[in-house]
């Protein structure tokens, strides 16, 4: 692994990285942030899911607690 700074929305839930997209890997699901204010789309976000769709794996476009990056399968 390696640092990274993460951000969060003004209601202290994560919205990306420093210059990213961010996922979360659990239990066989991807989840990332919604769209909003706090979260830019990105090619590289678009990539990810379309790959992840083609592949049937599902996403869930959530509010992410902190708590869960601690808990994740994967985070990228």
């Amino acid at each position: 692994g390696y640092s990274e700074g993460i951000a969060l929305d003004s209601a202290g839930h994560v919205s990306e990285g420093s210059g990213e997209n961010l996922f979360v890997v659990r239990d066989g699901k991807i989840i990332t942030p919604p769209l909003g204010a706090s979260v830019l789309p990105g090619i590289t976000r678009d990539s990810v899911l379309q790959l992840a769709r083609d592949r049937h794996i599902p996403i869930v476009e959530t509010t992410i607690p902190r708590e869960l990056l601690y808990i994740a399968d994967e985070v990228f």
